[in-house]
């Protein structure tokens, strides 16, 4: 069903007003580190006076972490801003905005390229910035969020876009599971049933195939999780050494490991929050089919590296490995009625290779 932008900013008000309403029932101490990686960014962080894809970013997610934290006495918040590598000087743009405001000394710009030099964890396996496509940037901020932290209680790291998708203001709905309930990771999920999203209808198929493709590798782990991609993800500080060490994936798929070593750690510690959600395809550093040929490559590796080989998810696994482009680009426009019409919730591996190799083959 389309969604209706005032039907998005009614969910986003209801969504932000609970969030306000977790914040004020938070009666211990907190600190929130939010991470977000910039490649290419510097037009998005104008105001929209100076650029036509400006969205003011930087001063966006600043007011909406001082509009949420308006509810408590008890928190505190950081921004960790990481150049993953950009030949454009993102870093630095950040930088001269962050040094025009009053949050200045909440604000950190971090370089991945510096990082790596310095052979710091957990990005020690990269030997430079090309290696990573946004997952190094964001590992290392989280590890930098951690360690600038270290006698903190109750901390927890959220990691966004650079763009202003994510409303920050949604964020006590994350941090509440976390400090209230125990939970290691929370994750925002744009497929949950509250969810509410505006986004358009081949990116949303082919969300779909997507995720259908990696279930099969990757299950049953994450079973009751659609959205591994939505970056608004929020986990417990105490765990972020077990979390981003030794991993294997620095490109657009580390989110999934993420989620698999939480469930290594504890299933029962991983919860998704359905979130208010509005896509932001402007100057996104995101490719189109080619990105999601390479992370379902990415997953296969995972699926190799973490999971009990079953024959099905050995024959997917073959499967993606030998992918073309040109084979996605034939399933993306003939996608199966089941996965287009389906929950991704409820899939099961209805869907065999033999299947999909034969729509491309007919096409």
């Amino acid at each position: 069903m389309e969604i209706t932008l005032q039907q998005y900013q009614d969910s986003l008000n209801k969504k932000i007003k609970h969030s306000a309403e977790m914040f004020k029932q938070i009666n211990v101490p907190f600190h929130l580190s939010i991470v977000f990686a910039v490649y290419n960014e510097i037009e998005r962080m104008k105001p929209k006076k100076e650029s036509s894809v400006g969205e003011d970013s930087i001063r966006v997610k600043v007011s909406q972490l001082n509009e949420l934290f308006s509810n408590t006495n008890k928190g505190t918040w950081t921004i960790y801003i990481v150049d993953d590598g950009c030949p454009y000087n993102s870093g630095k743009f950040a930088e001269e905005i962050a040094n025009t405001l009053p949050e200045r000394d909440q604000i950190k710009v971090l370089y991945l390229n510096q990082a790596i030099k310095q052979n710091l964890p957990p990005i020690k396996t990269l030997t430079n910035t090309s290696e990573s496509k946004k997952g190094g940037a964001i590992l290392y901020g989280m590890w930098q969020a951690k360690e600038d932290n270290k006698n903190r209680k109750n901390h927890v790291v959220i990691f966004t876009d650079a763009d202003t998708s994510t409303d920050l203001r949604q964020s006590g709905l994350l941090i509440d599971k976390i400090i209230n309930k125990n939970y290691i990771t929370v994750i925002g999920s744009r497929r949950a049933k509250d969810s509410c999203v505006i986004k358009t209808g081949i990116r949303n198929t082919r969300g779909k195939l997507f995720i259908y493709l990696w279930k099969q590798l990757l299950s049953p782990c994450l079973k009751n999780i659609a959205d591994t991609q939505c970056p608004f993800k929020a986990f417990n500080a105490n765990y972020i050494d077990k979390l981003v060490s030794n991993n294997i994936e620095f490109q657009f798929a580390f989110d999934i490991e993420l989620l698999l070593k939480t469930e290594i750690i504890d299933k029962k510690r991983l919860q998704k929050i359905g979130i208010a959600w509005k896509d932001s395809t402007i100057a996104s550093t995101v490719g189109g089919n080619e990105t999601y040929l390479d992370m379902l490559k990415s997953i296969a590796n995972m699926y190799r590296y973490y999971n009990t080989p079953s024959s099905w998810s050995n024959e997917y696994a073959d499967f993606v490995e030998n992918l073309t482009l040109k084979d996605l680009d034939k399933l993306i426009d003939n996608t199966p009625k089941y996965i287009s019409e389906t929950d991704p919730i409820e899939f099961e591996p209805k869907i065999s290779v033999n299947d999909l190799k034969r729509i491309i083959k007919a096409y």
